[in-house]
């Protein structure tokens, strides 16, 4: 497996500094920043500081297993040679490759050598093991008969990155264990493996698993595939508490909530407004032929991103307000209210709630709270 070269801020550093006063040289030395934990089957950053050195510099750079280590127990090892312009300070920076097996507890040691100065030192630091995190997402939790499973497949390495790579074998298994759908040697593009499966339309319920396979390791993510049940929701119609007999219209709110809160927009609303049926029509003088106006009406509307519509009622359509409602002092309307959200959930769902507003010459009041059960659920109208 390829290494992979890890980047970024250096908040725990190595640092080796040295100074040789032998035969004159007076605050000559180096400064090596290196990572304090370094990460196996990675390429580490190290970077050198020369003072006061002239000419050429040969750095060699050991990782050793123990602290009295020779040079040729080391587990890996760099030299390179630097040409120092000096006298001033110097920064040269290289890449140190770390072994993908490499102990626990190590030790780094640096020597430099130029003209007649020469110093090694050593310190101690910490090796993390190589580990990849993969991830395997679905664009959903949960599946019905019938739906496009689709899900994708990135490893990160300790740096976050993602890692460029050919995965063994991806396959996807039924709660039975039967396995359905199989990639093999799958190649990542920018670091994302993208991959769909087709459910049948009566495929086995419960906890299917894919599997994604290299030759270390086998990572598992489950996804549910269930019967699928129609959403509950709720519907509320707001309306008046009275409506005085001088009026000719109403104005009635219609809101369809889901059970956990949100809206449902877009839904098929058909709203019945009906006259009550203790209204009694009386035929105008020397009019026998006239007949009775209608005792409801319906309207068609779709609500709206808030999930609510609101309809303006015509009273003279139902026969009531206006001319034909004088003799009228009380009365009832009643509302009744079906929605058909087979756009959202694949079929019909028909539900009644109803709201009743008093009619009459009285302005203040309670109206009566109607309750309703559809679907096994209670369904609670202000």
């Amino acid at each position: 497996m390829a290494s992979a070269v890890r980047s970024g801020p250096r908040l725990a550093l190595l640092a080796l500094l040295v100074a040789s006063a032998a035969e004159g040289y007076i605050d000559r030395g180096f400064l090596l920043t290196a990572p304090k934990v370094l990460i196996a089957n990675t390429v580490e950053r190290f970077c050198l500081t020369f003072f006061n050195l002239r000419d050429k510099a040969s750095v060699s750079v050991y990782l050793l297993p123990k602290k009295n280590s020779t040079v040729d127990d080391s587990v890996a090892q760099l030299s390179r040679t630097f040409y120092v312009s000096g006298p001033s300070d110097e920064n040269v920076c290289f890449d140190f490759t770390v072994p993908k097996k490499a102990p626990s507890n190590a030790y780094l040691r640096a020597t430099v050598r130029s003209g007649f100065f020469s110093s090694s030192q050593q310190s101690r630091l910490r090796v993390l093991p190589f580990t990849l995190v993969t991830l395997v997402q679905t664009d959903k939790s949960k599946y019905k008969a019938g739906d496009l499973v689709q899900f994708r497949v990135v490893t990160l390495k300790s740096d976050l990155t993602a890692m460029e790579e050919v995965v063994d074998q991806i396959f996807i298994t039924t709660p039975g264990g039967t396995r359905l759908a199989q990639f093999d040697k799958v190649a990542t593009r920018s670091g994302i493996i993208q991959k769909k499966f087709q459910l049948t339309e009566e495929p086995p319920l419960g906890r299917w698993t894919i599997h994604v396979k290299r030759s270390d390791n086998i990572v598992k993510q489950p996804f549910e595939v269930e019967e699928y049940v129609l959403p509950r929701f709720e519907v509320t119609i707001t309306g008046p508490k009275y409506i005085t007999n001088q009026a000719n219209t109403v104005t009635l709110k219609v809101c369809a909530t889901y059970t956990f809160g949100k809206p449902v927009p877009g839904a098929a609303l058909k709203l019945l407004v009906s006259r009550p049926s203790t209204f009694f029509f009386r035929r105008r003088h020397g009019s026998s032929s006239e007949k009775p106006p209608p005792s409801n009406v319906t309207f068609t509307e779709e609500t709206d991103t808030d999930g609510c519509v609101e309809i303006d009622v015509v009273l003279a359509k139902i026969g009531l307000g206006g001319a034909v409602t004088r003799r009228v002092y009380a009365s009832r309307v009643r509302l009744a209210k079906c929605s058909r959200l087979g756009a959202f959930t694949g079929g019909d769902i028909n539900q009644t709630t109803s709201h009743t507003s008093r009619l009459g010459a009285v302005t203040g009041g309670d109206i009566n709270q109607t309750t309703c059960r559809t679907n096994g659920s209670l369904v609670r109208v202000h």
